[in-house]
């Protein structure tokens, strides 16, 4: 199993949804300063497979 990431390198690597700064960059607020957290969306599980064909076939 891979070892975790630095947390906040975990949550940039995607794009927020909600305040649309994008990967690498910290969540800001609507008057563009620092967000004091991360937006909710942005730090949500995302499921990853490294292949469809890692997937479980249920047929």
């Amino acid at each position: 199993m891979p070892e975790l990431a630095e947390p906040a390198i975990a949550v940039e690597q995607f794009d927020c949804p909600t305040c649309e700064v994008p990967a690498g960059s910290t969540c800001r607020t609507r008057g563009g300063k620092v967000a004091p957290k991360y937006h909710t969306p942005r730090t949500t599980p995302r499921a990853s497979c490294s292949s469809p064909s890692s997937a479980p076939s249920w047929r």
